[in-house]
């Protein structure tokens, strides 16, 4: 069994109970001091979880030395795992108040206070502070605040908003510190990030929190990121939430045409009509891409290939609002290259069941009626109607 499968060792303790994997006997009075005087935390913490302390513990000689000595070693090694426990520890051993204010216990405190500063650990920072009472001194040392510096940078170059300023509030540290020159650079190379990234929702934050100068966003580091920004969002991202990009940051028409970004968009155009997406007019119209790009080689490439697989897949019936959508050309449907899709779609309707469907099949794709005398589909009907005649179906012919 290990601890990270029970979140914490008192979990562990518990689990191993349970399994038997240690005895459930009643708690010893003698071997809690034995584990309290050697600072043994997981040997005190497997003897509290068989039940309170009785009273041949407290009225034990040795409690309160053992009690402090195992006070200094908790608050030395807190951090490694047992902050969630302090506070039921703390209880089920009834340390006075007392215990916490000498200086060997708020020494061993600061310990714990750096690690978890330097690890941004701010929800179990605030648990130790208040369980162990830690004093406004420890806090204010020069060795914990130039932690709480680096810790601080940390979390504003990689974390939220919210842990930020858990921080903060936590070490009482003053929102002042991120004004600093070196704070706010680090604030705008994340902006920058979330800018190239299109992530528009943290951007907004972030500016709002920091009180982003305008400026910042007006100079040439962020315009290139927000032209790296939108070229990444086009060629995934829903139409919606590019067009919230460039509403945010007001990019302006101009930009929206420059070629990088017509390059990209009508990439993204063409692969969204390759996958099925035809509503791309909200594309065109959003870009200012002129009607033209519907005529160019390389889309109608994609258009036509479509409009086949359309009528391989059985959709013919959408053909006609297909061809309207994607501005193919209706001669298209005389093509070699589409007539031969479409007269084998019709010989696999005539081979099954379907061919109650053949005449609006022929209206649909524009298949020549002349297409009926060919010997291919004549050899195909009559091997049909002898299939009929011999099942029994031969009502079912057409008089």
């Amino acid at each position: 069994m290990n601890i990270e499968k029970f979140g914490t060792p008192r979990g562990l303790a518990k689990e191993q109970i349970k399994e038997g994997l240690r005895d459930y006997e009643m708690q010893d009075p003698g071997l809690l001091i034995n584990a309290l005087e050697n600072g043994d935390v997981d040997a005190v913490i497997w003897q509290l979880e068989k039940g309170p302390p009785d009273k041949a513990f407290f009225y034990s000689p040795e409690r309160s030395s053992a009690t402090y000595t195992f006070l200094s070693h908790l608050a030395h090694l807190a951090h490694l795992g047992h902050v969630q426990d302090l506070d039921w520890i703390i209880r089920e051993l009834q340390i006075p108040d007392s215990y916490f204010e000498s200086s060997e216990i708020q020494n061993a405190a600061k310990e714990s206070v750096i690690a978890l500063v330097s690890g941004g650990r701010s929800e179990e920072l605030s648990d130790f502070l208040y369980f162990f009472k830690v004093k406004e001194s420890v806090l204010n040392d020069k060795e914990v605040q130039d932690v709480a510096d680096n810790g601080l940078m940390d979390l504003v170059q990689y974390g939220g908003l919210d842990e930020i300023f858990q921080f903060l509030e936590t070490l009482n540290l003053s929102h002042s510190l991120l004004k600093r020159p070196k704070i706010q650079q680090a604030v705008q190379d994340r902006l920058v990030l979330f800018v190239k990234h299109g992530n528009t929702e943290d951007t907004a934050k972030f500016i709002y929190a920091f009180h982003t100068p305008e400026s910042f966003l007006e100079s040439p580091e962020v315009q290139s990121a927000i032209k790296e920004g939108l070229i990444f969002l086009t060629v995934y991202s829903h139409v919606d939430i590019i067009k919230e990009f460039i509403d945010t940051f007001n990019i302006p028409q101009l930009f929206l045409e420059s070629p990088e970004v017509q390059f990209a968009i009508k990439k993204r155009i063409i692969s969204s009509v390759k996958f099925g997406h035809t509503d791309i007019k909200t594309f065109i119209d959003t870009f200012n891409i002129p009607e033209t790009f519907y005529d160019t080689p390389e889309f109608q490439i994609v258009a036509k290939e479509k409009a086949m697989s359309y009528v391989k897949s059985g959709d013919w019936r959408s053909l006609p609002d297909l061809f309207r959508i994607l501005h193919i050309p209706e001669a298209f449907y005389d093509t070699p290259e589409f007539q031969t899709v479409a007269k084998e779609e019709v010989m696999s309707y005539a081979k099954r069941d379907y061919w109650t469907f053949l005449p609006d099949l022929f209206l649909t794709l524009h298949i020549p009626e002349t297409f009926y005398d060919t010997p291919e589909f004549q050899t195909v009907a009559k091997e049909k109607v002898i299939s009929m005649v011999k099942s029994g179906d031969w009502k079912s012919l057409p008089g």
